[in-house]
């Protein structure tokens, strides 16, 4: 039996008993109370650089919140948390919007499409920064850009599953096209990487999509008419 005298704290108006040594996002996680990590390493629990900031949680109650790491924060006596408020849920995704801007979003050749922790953080916050492509279960020689299949994936908005591809089928961008210009100016250049003919990108757009804009954009960046 350990001989460690227990402090009592509040998570989310819930009073629960945690050891000193222990930090929020670890009583946390033994209550099941879910809080978004992305720098943190289960298997390396004493490296905590909090870099990631989804772990945010506020401190206190009233006009005395605060915000802090929960991964690095220690418990101490009458520490009272929350870890889903509207104020927070904005903060994370501030935080999500900011580390996608300063991601290398080349998700059709990445060794993690389909299990990526990115496209669970974006539907979790609302966030539509990510292209099928994401959650696309296809890589390499599977991929349908590299078989010579004109796939919408590197222009469409996630979501989906992505079961078009899992089946072997075309992406028609059922859900729409991204018309963020860094998305399809990265596009134009895996189609073009891929020998795939951009003007029958187009023409595949023009079929499928509602959005004029982004296909002028397309257009104008790749160089060819609608």
């Amino acid at each position: 039996m350990s001989s460690i005298r227990k402090v009592r704290i509040k998570i989310d108006d819930l009073e629960v008993l945690a050891d000193p040594e222990e930090k929020v996002l670890d009583v946390c996680r033994r209550l099941g109370i879910h809080i978004p990590t992305l720098c943190y390493n289960p298997l390396l629990p004493q490296e905590r650089p909090g870099s990631c900031r989804l772990c945010m949680v506020a401190i206190g109650k009233g006009e005395k919140v605060y915000y802090r790491e929960a991964c690095k924060t220690p418990v101490r006596s009458g520490l009272e948390v929350h870890t889903n408020t509207p104020d927070l849920h904005s903060l994370r995704r501030d935080i999500v919007e900011f580390l996608l801007a300063r991601h290398r979003r080349n998700c059709w050749d990445c060794p993690i499409s389909g299990n990526c922790p990115f496209v669970e953080l974006c539907r979790d916050y609302d966030v539509e920064c990510l292209t099928v492509c994401a959650e696309c279960p296809l890589q390499g020689e599977e991929c349908l850009l590299s078989q010579g299949e004109i796939c919408l994936g590197p222009l469409t908005y996630f979501g989906c599953g992505a079961p078009c591809p899992k089946q072997g089928h075309y992406c028609f961008g059922c859900r729409g096209l991204v018309p963020h210009e860094d998305i399809i100016k990265s596009a134009v250049e895996v189609y073009k990487s891929k020998g795939i003919d951009l003007q029958k990108v187009v023409e595949r757009m023009e079929l499928f999509s509602y959005s004029s804009e982004v296909i002028e954009k397309f257009c104008e960046i790749a160089g060819v008419r609608e």
